[in-house]
């Protein structure tokens, strides 16, 4: 979704905030980007993969899903900024 340049009376996201979201709650830095469905999967995502604790395997993957969440609410809030995707 390429949108080209910034218009003016845009809303710039702050990546900090972005990020800082994401630490707080899984998906909320991409529901604060304007992604709602995605931060809302995200979220879903995490628990399930929390719950997979009680199996063992959710050791592994809840920590990845965790941190690749807060890059990509991070980088996600870059990409508006610089009109290089809208949502």
């Amino acid at each position: 979704m390429n949108k080209g340049p910034r218009v003016e009376g845009e809303e710039i996201k702050s990546t900090g905030i972005a990020a800082i979201a994401s630490f707080i709650i899984p998906g909320l830095g991409q529901i604060y980007c304007g992604a709602i469905g995605r931060g809302i999967m995200i979220l879903i995502g995490f628990i399930i993969a929390c719950l997979m604790i009680l199996i063992v395997i959710g050791i592994i993957i809840a920590p990845i899903v965790w941190v690749w969440n807060i890059y990509d609410a991070y980088t996600m809030a870059k990409k508006i900024n610089a009109g290089e995707i809208t949502i």
